[in-house]
């Protein structure tokens, strides 16, 4: 707990430094401007993905901990490998990481695509946002060439967002994807304390805990790794002698790549 401080600010400089480049682009500022925040960008996605494994090392740590203090408080001296029940909660446990991951997964993909959904609820239903999208499209997000009429259109559009209905979607979905596969883990252990004894969900947790583990760090760096390579297309590497930046093969393959590796991240 005593990292959480820590942590926080790390992961903290990340969408901050991200939602500025963002910003930049759709404000159409100066090019300098732009490379300036896109490395401030990258910085925060490293921060991100270093505390980010920092903490899963950390709950590790802790995991490890409590499942050592259990089995010393129950008394138990020895997990019997051969009895098939042990065996079988040790299986149980291991599977059980990916079962929730998967499920973790599913969830972000609907709540994403509720987000997707109320937005365009808003540019449909709400005129004022349908005619600013109108003029944005028209010049492609820049208003460089926007008359003054069109520039206070879009401008003028901005208060009538209805940001509190998109947090209450991200909130509320959120909440409730996470009660399935929290209450599956809780009720899974319950059941298996009562109905089985000690000796077997001990199995159980050794089993979890080492699964979630390896689990929890090749998700993260897989998600870090993708996102990182459509970074490097984005800036143009150099294939075969060959460069291969934005648009190409390999770009387009990254992107896809970083959708996959975003709720990883996140799970």
């Amino acid at each position: 707990l005593a990292n959480m401080g820590f942590y926080n600010t790390m992961s903290a400089f990340a969408p901050i430094s991200d939602n500025s480049h963002s910003i930049a682009i759709k404000s159409a500022l100066s090019e300098e401007t732009i490379a300036n925040t896109n490395e401030l960008k990258k910085t925060g996605l490293r921060n991100l993905a270093s505390s980010r494994n920092f903490m899963i090392v950390a709950s590790s740590l802790t995991a490890l901990t409590l499942l050592s203090t259990f089995i010393v408080h129950s008394k138990i001296e020895l997990i019997n490998l051969s009895k098939p029940l042990v065996i079988t909660g040790i299986l149980l446990g291991a599977v059980l990481p990916f079962i929730l991951s998967s499920t973790i997964l599913s969830s972000i993909t609907r709540i994403t695509k509720k987000m997707v959904t109320e937005t365009k609820r808003q540019f449909t239903d709400i005129p004022v946002l349908a005619e600013a999208k109108e003029v944005l499209d028209k010049y492609r997000g820049d208003l460089t060439y926007a008359t003054e009429g069109e520039k206070e259109i879009v401008y003028g559009a901005i208060d009538d967002v209805d940001n509190n209905q998109l947090v209450e979607v991200s909130t509320y979905s959120t909440i409730y994807e996470t009660i399935i596969p929290g209450g599956i883990l809780i009720l899974l252990t319950v059941i298996l304390g009562y109905f089985t004894g000690i000796e077997i969900l001990s199995g159980f947790l050794t089993g979890l805990v080492s699964a979630s583990i390896l689990v929890s760090l090749f998700m993260s760096n897989s998600g870090s790794s993708w996102e990182s390579t459509k970074m490097a297309f984005e800036e143009g590497v150099k294939i075969n002698g060959e460069e291969q930046g934005t648009g190409s093969v390999g770009h387009q393959s990254s992107i896809v790549a970083d959708k996959a590796g975003k709720p990883m991240k996140d799970a």
